[in-house]
């Protein structure tokens, strides 16, 4: 990382492990080390609202992390989340168990809309009054099933 963080190739590098804990912690760790060459560190491992600081030099996170980030600069437009930093260069820490172990896991961002809840009962009851509904084949009446029977309308 230090290599290619320093002159003449500059290349802004991306450490990519398998754990928060691992990444906030080398972080920490190799801090005083990069500082010798004058180098920033730092990590993305922190949730949102809170913004990662990609203007370092070198950055650690979990592969779902950087993905993360990805997705929302890209498609929710938070051109706040790694503004100016491209992608040039990535060290893989533990690979096997990156692509092996953990291959079923998937980055998703979601979140929990307020009323929603309230949203999905309306939802559902317009599902069912739809249910009773049909047409006739030639899409002239309507049909309504109801317990005792069928009206056309």
């Amino acid at each position: 990382a230090v290599y290619l963080s320093l002159p003449p190739l500059k290349t802004r590098v991306d450490i990519i492990t398998t754990s928060e804990i691992l990444a906030q912690r080398d972080a920490e760790e190799f801090g005083p080390f990069y500082k010798m060459f004058n180098l920033s560190v730092g990590h993305n491992c922190c949730d949102p609202p809170e913004i990662p600081n990609y203007n370092v030099d070198i950055v650690y996170g979990t592969a779902s992390h950087f993905a993360g980030d990805l997705l929302r600069r890209d498609f929710y437009l938070q051109s706040e989340i790694r503004p100016d930093r491209s992608y040039e260069a990535a060290i893989v820490d533990e690979v096997d168990s990156m692509f092996v172990d953990q291959r079923q896991h998937f980055t998703q961002l979601a979140s929990l809309t307020p009323g929603y809840k309230a949203f999905n009962v309306i939802l559902r009851l317009i599902y069912l009054l739809f249910q009773t509904f049909s047409m006739t084949p030639d899409a002239k009446q309507f049909i309504i099933r109801q317990r005792d029977g069928y009206y056309t309308g």
